[in-house]
């Protein structure tokens, strides 16, 4: 190859993520507005939050709405549950949910929110395949080397805080990306992350919700419009 030849000065592409997982629709949120954006940009996948004391309010949607809007129109959608508080320890130490049913027909992955640190992994997969989703689990620092489940990167919890750096992620697996992401730092966070890894996805969840704190699907659009149109 020749010296200075201009191919050489060519940079790296970063990859954009397969798939954005935006979390905390709830009853206040438009269906046909959900579907429209999943049919504008299929890689997005609505992030539905369970917890035994908080549903029914802002981000934490009734059962009634999500049998009533969500699960008519699963077919169109690509939903991950996640579970939190109670919901969530439930599996933990039970290996099984009262939402079984409606997750193995309804979803294709369920996150366990949870600061636990003895985790039976094997359980937790167990479980997970029994109801036909992907389970994922947070982790805080590196991502742990434990094949059982995905891992989310995510240090905020909902709370729009944005880490220092970005982990590397696991070599041959699918990892995941959360934390304080916003429209005004998406693009720089998907040009770290996608020269690190070429199979990953991020999730936003704070990052996507109005001055009033709604969950916002104009806010949704925008961002796919950054990271997919560019």
């Amino acid at each position: 190859m020749i010296m200075g030849h201009p191919l050489l000065a060519i940079e790296p592409k970063p990859t954009k993520p397969f798939r954005i997982t935006f979390t905390g629709a709830d009853d206040q949120t438009s269906i046909q507005d959900m579907l429209a954006l999943v049919k504008d940009y299929p890689m997005v996948e609505f992030g539905i939050l369970f917890s035994p004391k908080r549903t029914g309010t802002a981000r934490y949607p009734s059962l009634e709405w999500l049998e009533r809007e969500v699960f008519p129109n699963a077919d169109n959608l690509a939903l991950a549950a996640h579970l939190c508080g109670g919901d969530s320890k439930e599996v933990l130490e039970t290996g099984k949910s009262k939402h079984d049913f409606i997750l193995s027909w309804y979803f294709d992955r369920v996150q366990l929110n949870t600061t636990a640190q003895d985790i039976d992994y094997r359980m937790v997969n167990d479980w997970a395949v029994s109801n036909f989703v992907f389970p994922i689990l947070q982790c805080r620092g590196p991502f742990p080397d434990v094949k059982d489940v995905l891992w989310l990167y995510d240090v905020s919890g909902g709370e729009g805080i944005t880490p220092d750096s970005w982990p590397e992620p696991l070599e041959h697996d699918i990892c995941g990306y959360a934390g304080g992401l916003r429209k005004e730092n998406i693009l720089a966070v998907v040009n770290q992350v996608g020269l690190m890894s070429t199979n990953y996805w991020l999730d936003m969840e704070s990052g996507v919700r109005d001055a009033q704190g709604n969950f916002s699907i104009d806010m949704c659009r925008e961002i796919c419009e950054l990271v997919f149109d560019n």
